[in-house]
């Protein structure tokens, strides 16, 4: 597991849900949530799918594989 990747891409959602939690306190407009959560999905789904990839591939963003690591978990049953 690339505790590494995982990490920075778990920052990235912290600093989203962060923020998303502030623009709700002062009125946030629907855009800018759909922005956030799109965001945060968009880091959780890598970190997921590419949790067993090395350093090398996994910060290259012209790695072809980047499309399907940013879908939807396939192998995750969700609660």
């Amino acid at each position: 597991m690339n505790k590494k990747f995982i990490t920075y891409n778990f920052q990235e959602i912290q600093e989203e849900v962060e923020l998303v939690l502030r623009q709700m306190k002062v009125g946030a407009s629907q855009e800018d949530f759909y922005r956030s959560v799109q965001h945060i999905y968009h880091h959780l789904n890598i970190a997921w799918n590419a949790r067993n990839e090395g350093q090398d591939t996994v910060f290259d963003l012209d790695d072809p594989r980047m499309d399907s690591w940013k879908e939807f978990p396939a192998d995750l049953k969700l609660i």
